[in-house]
């Protein structure tokens, strides 16, 4: 049975972090730390009123976005688990074997 669990948990962690990079891949974790920079510089040397409420629009926009797309990858990523979840008995041994593989999986890589 516990070797089920850990097979079953080291699956559904390789599923999660496969759906998940496919829904939010490394670059777009990049593209948001740039767009970050470039408005809270922008923020930062503002004189004009207006110019402020626009660099706070983007920075809405961005982190909005940026939000959004890791929720979604996350809900979508976590339906395998769920379904793998109801076939377990040892709950424990699967969340380790889990975690693991899902650290393995999304851990950031050199290009």
């Amino acid at each position: 049975m516990l070797l089920a669990a850990c097979a079953l948990g080291a699956l559904a962690g390789v599923a999660f972090a496969g759906l998940w990079l496919m829904v939010v891949p490394h670059a777009a974790h990049r593209r948001f730390w740039v767009a970050m920079h470039g408005v809270s510089r922008e923020m930062l040397q503002v004189d004009e009123l207006g110019r402020l409420m626009s660099a706070y629009r983007r920075l809405g926009l961005v982190a909005g976005g940026y939000v959004a797309r890791n929720l979604g990858g996350t809900l979508l990523a976590a339906v395998p688990v769920v379904a793998l979840l109801f076939f377990v008995k040892d709950q424990a041994a699967f969340a380790a074997a889990f975690a693991v593989s899902t650290l393995v999986m999304l851990w950031p890589r050199r290009s």
